[in-house]
């Protein structure tokens, strides 16, 4: 039960964060007019941006599937070191091969 809120709390500040990059101003390059479609930043940001933060929560994700103990340790790690490779390669074997609750 506690994994569901905490996936469900991560999860929230995912999508919260996508939709502040979204909504984030484009830097004016000047386009041709002559272009058939005129599709700005904010339609292709979406996607990228959910998909590639799915992607840095990985071992979160994989640490609540696999129901880790020290799940709130791989999250914090995975939050604030993350961004660098190792950080994230860290967390991300952590929740691989971390002791797991009984269901």
């Amino acid at each position: 039960m506690k994994t569901k809120y905490i996936l469900l709390i991560t999860l929230f500040v995912v999508v919260l964060f996508s939709l502040y990059l979204v909504s984030c101003t484009p830097p004016g390059v000047p386009t041709p007019h002559d272009w058939s479609w005129d599709i700005s930043f904010p339609y292709w940001g979406l996607p990228f941006s959910i998909f590639g933060l799915a992607f840095y929560f990985v071992p979160t994700i994989i640490a609540a599937i696999r129901r880790s103990k020290s799940i709130l340790g791989i999250i914090l790690l995975n939050i604030f070191a993350g961004w660098t490779f190792i950080g994230w390669v860290i967390a991300l074997v952590w929740s691989l091969v971390g002791e797991t609750t009984k269901k």
